[in-house]
């Protein structure tokens, strides 16, 4: 349902007569990133029942890929003078593709002899689950924040090219999510991640307010990247699915609830705060930054010293 409604998504904003053919295809666009927003994930963990978290963190990489490979396609269009609609139908090919094969391609047989089929339990949502689904929050928040606000921080600090800061991002953010595949092999647990990753997203924060200079936006948009960016929201996700076992898509529908009303409420006080704070906006929203990670830090300590 998510590929096919982008299919429609794709195809309808390249080919829209007027606005509201447009709206319709861009409502249709977000229900499709809503489904495979509260699907994908838990396939993923269901495909790759010994490594879940790991096989989660590649959908990320997955991300990570596409937003790099995508300004040069757009280059490529534009160089070539093609229409721009070409993008959107190319997109729009590639997923129906996709849909084709989780269509017909079959799934893992689950190894179900000699079980009891129990009852579905109802949903339970216990302090440390609730902790776990607000994470959602707190990690969406600190690279949200840091993706609209860093052009005007490096602009602030005299950079001359802030575009670069995106570079370093992108960069940190694929180079997190193989690292961090590498060390929950290795048997590093994913709540010590929820706490590591912030922790020195904090401190990173915390460089970028004190030091005003245009290479510690560089280094901000590495590190922020690697450590706010690079899968701490997937690994939210695993962590919340481990507490409702027997519903993982409804634990990440809740973490993506939660990351959606990040989206709209911190991304509209952090407008407030450019439209109000004047020269020094860029470094409030730091703190601001800040004071959200921070607490991100504090619901994943309650998680683990609860998490049965």
């Amino acid at each position: 349902i998510g590929c096919f409604s982008y299919v429609i998504f794709f195809v309808g904003i390249a080919f829209s007569p007027n606005m509201t053919v447009a709206y319709v295809a861009a409502v249709l666009g977000g229900i499709a990133n809503s489904f495979l927003d509260t699907c994908v994930s838990p396939t993923c963990m269901e495909i790759y029942v010994n490594n879940p978290s790991v096989a989660n963190l590649f959908t990320k990489f997955s991300m990570c890929i596409s937003q790099f490979l995508l300004p040069f396609l757009i280059g490529f269009v534009a160089a070539a003078n093609m229409s721009y609609r070409t993008i959107f139908i190319v997109a729009g090919a590639a997923i129906f593709i996709d849909g084709i094969l989780i269509l017909f391609l079959p799934f893992p047989e689950r190894n179900t002899a000699g079980t009891v089929k129990k009852e579905k339990t109802k949903l339970k949502i216990t302090p440390a689950a609730f902790a776990a689904i607000l994470i959602g929050f707190t990690s969406s928040s600190t690279f949200m924040l840091w993706l609209n606000c860093n052009q005007e921080l490096g602009r602030a600090y005299g950079m001359t090219d802030s575009s670069a800061i995106q570079s370093f991002y992108a960069l940190g953010t694929a180079t997190a999510v193989l690292a961090t595949a590498f060390f929950i092999k290795k048997g590093l647990k994913e709540i010590d991640i929820l706490i590591l990753y912030p922790a020195i997203s904090t401190v990173m924060l915390g460089l970028c307010f004190l030091i005003q200079a245009p290479w510690i936006c560089l280094i901000g948009g590495f590190v922020i990247g690697y450590a706010g960016a690079g899968g701490v929201l997937q690994l939210a996700t695993s962590t919340t699915a481990t507490f409702f076992p027997e519903n993982k898509g409804t634990a990440t529908s809740m973490v993506m609830i939660a990351s959606s009303i990040a989206n709209y409420t911190i991304i509209s006080l952090a407008s407030y705060i450019t439209k109000t704070g004047g020269a020094a906006a860029p470094r409030m929203i730091l703190l601001l930054n800040m004071g959200v990670t921070i607490v991100g830090i504090l619901l994943a300590l309650y998680v683990k010293r609860n998490k049965k």
